[in-house]
């Protein structure tokens, strides 16, 4: 029953104790107000896409225009059409500017090593949400506390952080140098501090003074967001001599300098810090591993007759075609992982020879069929080298079969959706890990190209749908797989040293500048119980299954004839979409 002055809401209806607008077609309550200035899609009226809080005579939702609604929803700010949160700005805008205040280190601006949280957070789909969370006072204290250094060692009634002096704690935490306070590192001063005067010995060139060349080294490294795992990185005594030796110049600063040393994998390491920081020219990193791995391998071949046969098949048919790749910019990881194998399956078929007493003009056709019927179905490989030598008249001519796949695996499509919805609930699997099975199990990606994504490759519309980009098309991300792919991107591991400040990959590796290793993220997915390629070729399935090959191909950056395969043996030919039509 109404009490006195009370109304009902023209759209519940319901008593509308709060009001949230008066419009042409009555009183609105709060409530539906809210509702209202949260819908968002394509007026049916005018055919406009924005902010659609009134209602036709149908009860559809249309525009503030076509409804005659006496209101601008337009924020001030961004002038983006959403339901005002303070002072006539969307809920985003006051977000950005309430974490800013929060994540401010004192000088006006958010604490540098701040801001990927800061983007992360703004970024949302749901801004409310965040803003909601920040009225936690403990939230809004240990931001700032983070932001502006205060250290934090001490614990109230409630279990909650809190700093020094509250905490009645009779000990100072300041640094004796830059007056931080923060956790002493050694002679009372912070880990920063040390790592700065250690990098600095380690750069001397002689004179007393960082080598002017490598001050860039010095400031990536000293301003990374973790300086212990800098420190602990520099009691490698590989890395000292290395650093050392390039600052006073007994080793040339090229990569000459990287060369030939003891430890490879520092040097690597090294090597690609150094590009990172623009200290050396960019290089081909596969082309770069590819010669280390193969000078490593003909250095280990005792039989000089080998020794020369695979340094040509190695250099005359993989390494020329993979520098014009690399000098093209399109030489893959997987080009590289084949030439790899292809190389040391020909080395043990020429070890097989030597050990039936052959050498490889006195190869026979029996010492072929020996070498396939006794060995796995990797021997196969070595029929690249065999014609490459029949060739080039260093075996005789023989046949050496083709070898095809009996079965294609395919998983069953509820294997492949209990996968997804493992995916989506497993909380204890890491973040970027849940992310590329997503990639993989709805849209077919391989890993080698889901480890060499950019970051500009997912993106949120006006309308906050998330999209992705695989070939040249957005592909829109369903809910609620998209909250993990947006959580994942504000959330990208291996962003804390100086390897990674501004890595423009959706999963950033361990080395300096590049992405993680597709052979890593391949491990860890089949670890989680993924069947790689059976679960490729069940998406591939199901999605030709769903539109014409032609479109998936386009969308999923494959070519047509894979998915008409795919579409043919999914039992499906799509004989009536009109670009097959004759």
């Amino acid at each position: 029953m109404l009490t006195p002055g009370e109304k009902l809401c023209t759209r519940c209806p319901k008593p509308a104790a709060k009001l949230g607008a008066k419009w042409p077609e009555g009183r609105v309550c709060r409530r539906c107000y809210q509702r209202a200035a949260r819908t968002h899609g394509t007026c049916p009226c005018c055919g406009t896409n924005r902010l659609l809080p009134g209602l036709d005579s149908t009860g559809s939702p249309i525009c503030v225009t076509c409804a005659g609604i006496p209101a601008d929803f337009h924020c001030t700010r961004c002038s983006a059409e959403e339901e005002p949160y303070r002072a006539r700005r969307c809920a985003r805008c006051c977000l950005q500017d309430h974490l800013a205040e929060l994540l401010d280190d004192g000088t006006g601006t958010i604490a540098a090593s701040l801001k990927p949280l800061h983007e992360g957070i703004t970024a949302q789909p749901h801004p409310r949400s965040a803003l909601t969370w920040l009225r936690n006072p403990d939230v809004r204290n240990l931001l700032a506390a983070i932001a502006t250094g205060t250290l934090l060692p001490g614990l109230d009634s409630t279990g909650s952080p809190i700093c020094v002096t509250c905490a009645g704690i009779p000990a100072d935490f300041h640094c004796t140098r830059c007056s931080a306070e923060e956790e002493p590192y050694r002679a009372r001063r912070c880990a920063r501090c040390c790592l700065q005067d250690h990098l600095a010995e380690l750069l001397d060139d002689g004179t007393g003074t960082i080598a002017e060349f490598l001050k860039p080294l010095h400031e990536g490294i000293t301003a990374q967001p973790h300086p212990r795992s800098a420190l602990t990185w520099l009691r490698n005594p590989d890395v000292r001599n290395l650093l050392t030796a390039i600052a006073t110049g007994t080793r040339p600063m090229s990569h000459a300098a990287f060369e030939d040393h003891p430890s490879p994998r520092t040097a690597m390491h090294l090597r690609e810090l150094f590009i990172t920081h623009g200290l050396l020219e960019p290089e081909d990193r596969n082309l770069l591993h590819f010669e280390t791995w193969l000078d490593q391998l003909l250095t280990e071949l005792t039989d000089p007759n080998h020794h020369t046969l695979i340094k040509q098949f190695a250099t005359w048919h993989h390494l020329r075609r993979m520098r014009q790749l690399s000098a093209a910019g399109h030489l893959r990881w997987g080009t590289t992982r084949a030439a790899k194998q292809d190389i040391s399956v020909a080395r043990d078929f020429l070890r097989h020879l030597s050990e039936r007493g052959r050498t490889p003009p006195q190869c026979r056709q029996t010492d072929i069929d020996h070498w396939l019927a006794t060995g796995p179905t990797t021997r196969s490989t070595a029929r690249t080298f065999v014609r490459w030598a029949i060739r080039n008249k260093h075996l005789p001519r023989l046949e050496y079969p083709y070898r095809k796949a009996a079965t294609r695996p395919v998983l069953d499509q509820n294997e492949r959706l209990e996968l997804l919805r493992e995916t989506l609930d497993n909380q204890d699997r890491p973040l970027h890990h849940r992310a590329a099975a997503i990639l993989l199990l709805l849209y077919a990606q391989p890993l080698t190209r889901i480890a060499s994504m950019r970051t500009d490759q997912i993106s949120r519309t006006p309308d906050g749908e998330t999209v992705v980009i695989f070939d040249d098309q957005p592909v829109p991300v369903p809910h609620p797989f998209d909250a993990i792919l947006q959580e994942h991107l504000a959330r990208r591991p291996n962003m804390t040293t100086a390897a990674n400040r501004a890595s423009p990959w959706l999963f950033p590796g361990y080395r300096p500048g590049q992405h993680l290793h597709p052979g890593h993220l391949m491990t860890r997915l089949r670890d989680s119980g993924i069947h790689l390629r059976g679960a490729r070729n069940a998406t591939l399935r199901a999605l030709v299954l769903t539109m014409p090959p032609p479109v998936a191909a386009q969308a999923l950056g494959y070519s047509t004839q894979i998915t008409e395969q795919h579409a043919k043996h999914a039992g499906h030919t799509w004989a009536t979409y009109a670009s097959y039509r004759r």
